[in-house]
């Protein structure tokens, strides 16, 4: 089951050293803006939606006991969302969340083994809560992904009696569902190979609509309907980089490449970029020298965005591939 505590971010600072892959080619800003934003804690990496809004987990509480905030990209005003009275009198804990293209947000929940999902009007309203048709008795679910059509991906790794093989699958928000299976997405692996079974990766949904399944050389791309409609291998620059997070955009994708913890428990991360229209691989970058933090997201046009602190306020930064 997903721990139920987790490890604020520490924001990235401008002028810190950042740790480096050497071989890696360095990003250098291309853009700064200070936000109108005192700096918060939150939990995890903020995400965006197709507008530039950003959406932050908010710390200072109880993993389980979330508060989503979304900072509008015009004005920076915050909209909150939190899972309604009634969920959590139903002994309903938050699990995880996630942003569709639009903005819609959805948030999974779950009392022990049940799990449901509800999403929210842009104010922050609850729009509907639906139990799904999954157990957290039989997967360890990592992925949760949110199409604009009301269809969610979730993807893990199962547990009990059949543990540790690979598990994604497509359902309905609003019924509850399952769509369609999409286990065999990932590559078949040997029975006897433990490591091969373990989930690697990350889903998320790209600007041409579709959902992109990382998985360790391969990202898998998956329609709206449910079917797979391409595989797009590539190469790591390093064997022991693990595969974490992937973006798209216009026809590229990035995929966030993370070196094993050391002795300290830090880490580096590089970013690779590959065309997807020949799966050849476009660059391998690390974040700019000033900055620590892992990018929160990535466009063709515009680089990798991070988001740093400097003053005490927000800033947001960009780095070109040029």
């Amino acid at each position: 089951m997903r721990p139920l505590t987790t490890t604020l971010v520490l924001i990235g600072i401008l002028g810190a050293t950042a740790g480096a892959t050497d071989a890696a080619r360095q990003l250098h800003i291309s853009e700064a803006k200070a936000l109108d934003v005192p700096l918060f804690p939150f939990y995890g990496i903020p995400v965006s939606d197709s507008e530039g809004d950003l959406f932050f987990h908010l710390g200072g509480d109880l993993y389980t006991n979330a508060t989503i905030m979304r900072l509008d990209h015009s004005s920076w005003k915050p909209s909150l969302y939190k899972l309604p009275s009634e969920v959590q009198q139903a002994k309903y804990l938050f699990y995880h969340f996630t942003v569709t293209p639009s903005g819609e947000v959805w948030m999974l929940a779950n009392a022990g083994p049940d799990l449901l999902v509800v999403s929210f009007e842009s104010d922050g309203q609850e729009s509907a809560a639906t139990k799904l048709d999954l157990s957290l008795l039989d997967v360890d679910i990592m992925d949760f992904a949110a199409l604009d059509n009301g269809s969610l991906l979730l993807a893990g790794v199962t547990v009990g009696k059949d543990a540790g093989r690979p598990f994604a699958a497509l359902f309905d928000g609003g019924t509850g569902k399952s769509i369609r299976n999409l286990t065999n997405a990932y590559p078949r692996v040997d029975d006897k190979d433990e490591k091969a079974k373990l989930h690697a990766g990350n889903a998320s949904v790209g600007d041409d609509g579709n959902i992109y399944l990382l998985h360790e050389s391969e990202i898998i791309v998956i329609s709206a309907g449910g079917e797979i409609v391409n595989r797009i291998s590539f190469k790591r620059p390093g064997h022991d980089l693990i595969p974490t997070s992937v973006r798209v955009s216009s026809g590229y994708a990035a995929v966030w490449l993370r070196t094993p913890p050391r002795e300290d428990h830090r880490f580096d991360v590089t970013y690779e970029v590959v065309d997807l229209s020949d799966g050849k691989t476009v660059g391998w970058y690390q974040p700019p020298a000033e900055i620590r933090m892992s990018a929160m997201g990535f466009s063709r046009s515009d680089g990798f965005r991070f988001l740093v602190a400097k003053d005490g306020h927000l800033n947001l930064v960009e780095a070109n591939l040029r």
